[in-house]
C-alpha cells in the first residue's frame, strides 16, 4: 500500500522543515466544487444584472437629455420671435383673434363662464381675450395674469394654453 504523507519522517535539514511545514499546513480541507460554482454563478449573474440596469440608466438619460434639448431649442426660437416684434405689435396681434376681452380690476377676482362651458377665475390685474364662439378644430384663450381654469370637456375640439411672457 501506498504511504500516507504523515507517515513520513523529515530531516532538520532547511529544506526538510519546509517540506513538513507545507504538508501539515498546506494541504487544504476537503473542497466543495459545487458552493464554488454556485458563487461564481451568483457573481456573474449580478454582473449581468449591473450592466442591464446601467445600460437602462443611459437609456432613461439619453432620452431625457434629447427632450430637454427640444424644449430649449423650441424656447429659443419661440422667445426669439416674440422679442423680434416690437411689444404694441405682439398686443395688436394677439388682440386682432379675439372678440372678447376682460381687465380684472386691482384687488378683485373675477369669475367667466365662456360659450363652451368653461369656467375661468382671473385674479386681480389679469387680462383675458376670448372669442364669442369658439370655431374650428380648437379653442384658444389669451391670457396675462394669473387665471384658473375648469375646462369643459370636449374630446373633439382641443383647448389651447398660449403662454406669452413679454418683459
Amino acid at each position: 500500500m501506498g504511504k500516507d504523507s504523515n507517515d513520513c519522517t523529515h530531516g532538520d535539514l532547511p529544506s526538510d522543515l519546509k517540506l513538513k511545514a507545507f504538508i501539515e499546513h498546506g494541504t487544504p480541507a476537503e473542497i466543495d466544487i459545487s458552493v464554488i460554482k454556485k458563487k461564481a454563478f451568483l457573481k456573474i449573474h449580478q454582473q449581468e444584472r449591473k450592466s442591464k440596469q446601467r445600460r437602462v440608466l443611459m437609456y432613461v438619460a439619453s432620452t431625457a437629455a434629447t427632450l430637454l434639448l427640444l424644449i430649449g431649442i423650441r424656447y429659443i426660437v419661440t422667445e426669439n420671435v416674440i422679442s423680434s416684434l416690437p411689444h404694441t405689435e405682439v398686443m395688436e396681434l394677439v388682440a386682432s383673434v379675439y372678440d372678447e376681452e376682460v381687465e380684472v380690476p386691482i384687488g378683485d377676482r373675477m369669475t367667466l363662464m365662456l360659450a363652451d362651458g368653461t369656467k375661468i377665475i382671473a385674479n386681480s390685474r389679469t387680462i383675458i381675450r376670448y372669442p364669442k364662439r369658439f370655431e374650428g378644430d380648437y379653442r384658444e384663450v389669451y391670457v396675462k395674469g394669473e387665471a384658473y381654469f375648469d375646462v369643459a370637456h370636449d374630446a373633439s375640439i382641443r383647448f389651447w394654453f398660449i403662454l406669452i411672457t413679454l418683459v
